[in-house]
């Protein structure tokens, strides 16, 4: 998704400004209250990456706690722990 292609509400959009100084991450394609939506890259080429309260919610109460190193899974995406 292009940069002229991304949306935000007013909350989020504020939110995620003040978060980063102003100045929304290109990564970041789209935000509400219910979702985040990224762009992410890996071996299978880029895609946007929809993120919900209930992935994060699941990530938590499943895979954070997990001190050892290794793969871990959120909204669907599996990927190295350091960058989930």
């Amino acid at each position: 998704m292009s940069k002229e292609q991304r949306t935000f509400d007013e909350t989020s959009r504020t939110a995620l400004e003040k978060l980063y100084g102003g100045q929304i991450p290109d990564y970041i394609v789209s935000a509400d209250r219910n979702q985040l939506t990224i762009m992410i890259a890996d071996f299978q080429g880029s895609r946007d990456l929809t993120i919900t309260p209930r992935d994060v919610a699941e990530y938590y109460a499943g895979q954070a706690g997990d001190v050892q190193s290794g793969l871990r899974t959120l909204a669907g995406h599996s990927g190295d722990w350091r960058q989930i």
